[in-house]
């Protein structure tokens, strides 16, 4: 009974399928570009330009601040222009600055003289109670006892001025330090003030379109032809086996409703698709008309007047 159904093409069935999935993306794309106006009056807004070398969309956003925040941002432009311009007149300083050695000598020359005008005074008292002690405790002076604790005394007079002096000369380096950073951290924050800030607009609804699945249908279809034909293929076969043979089968068009031609035998009979009149079931077989006209022996008439076919002469 006539050809299978051909498979559908895959590159066909792939070029079906891409511009599907082209038209859902380009549909999602243009459902989420929603015009937005802010509080403040601030807009969003898209506009399509022309399209890519496809031919797909091609779309631009725009934000327009409202009068007063236009304004605003224009100060604030003019703000960071002037500062600028300060940082730039400033920095041309630096280069004598920077070309200068640091110079904390006499911070700490200074910081000495204020240590030693505190620490004389203390370490003198502590120098003439130790000699009285080393007298009390029977020392004399020249002796080697003596000799060896008034030593031992100036030792600790020395570690304690070298102690302090040293902390003198750290303190002078730290502040000569910071007064060499303090106009390049100046120079920095007037170069680095915050820029304008954009409106912040609500975040779009992001809609979703299913694509269509065009291979899925399309071999979903071929599924389901196949399967017909199968059917049609095996109730054929019954037709045409050693039993039904046999028997002449009711086949008089007059008897018939729903009538659709689904294929050829190899002497040139259509096959149908049909249902008895009265009957809600679809068979599958030949018309007794056009079996007479090719082999009239394989028709016989019914008493009740309607031809019937012997399906196996109507073949031979």
């Amino acid at each position: 009974m006539g050809k299978a159904p051909s498979a559908p093409n895959p590159v066909t069935t792939a070029q079906a399928q891409t511009a599907s999935n082209r038209e859902t993306a380009i549909t999602q794309n243009q459902l989420n570009m929603v015009n937005q106006t802010d509080a403040l009056g601030n807009k969003l807004s898209y506009a399509q330009e022309g399209t890519w070398a496809d031919g797909t969309p091609k779309y631009t956003s725009q934000q327009t601040l409202s009068a007063p925040q236009q304004a605003i941002a224009n100060a604030g432009q003019a703000t960071q222009g002037n500062l600028a311009n300060l940082a730039k007149e400033q920095s041309g300083r630096l280069s004598g600055l920077l070309n200068q050695p640091l110079d904390w000598a006499a911070q700490q020359e200074y910081l000495n003289n204020l240590t030693a005008q505190n620490l004389d005074p203390q370490w003198d008292r502590m120098a003439e109670r130790n000699e009285q002690a080393l007298v009390n405790r029977g020392l004399r002076p020249g002796s080697t006892a003596y000799n060896n604790a008034v030593d031992q005394f100036s030792q600790s007079r020395s570690s304690a001025y070298n102690n302090a002096n040293l902390g003198n000369y750290n303190n002078a380096l730290q502040s000569q330090l910071a007064l060499r950073a303090q106009p390049l951290n100046e120079i920095l924050a007037l170069s680095g003030q915050s820029q304008v800030q954009s409106p912040q607009f609500g975040q779009t609804p992001q809609t979703g379109v299913a694509g269509t699945d065009i291979a899925g249908i399309t071999n979903a279809n071929y599924a389901q032809q196949m399967q017909g034909y199968n059917a049609g293929q095996q109730q054929l076969g019954g037709l045409f086996s050693a039993g039904a043979s046999l028997i002449p089968l009711l086949s008089d068009r007059r008897m018939k409703t729903d009538i659709k031609a689904v294929g050829k035998l190899d002497n040139g009979l259509t096959v149908y698709l049909y249902r008895y009149i009265g009957d809600d079931t679809f068979q599958i077989g030949l018309m007794a008309d056009e079996v007479k006209a090719v082999a009239p022996e394989a028709v016989e008439r019914g008493p009740d007047g309607f031809d019937r076919v012997f399906y196996k002469k109507a073949v031979a």
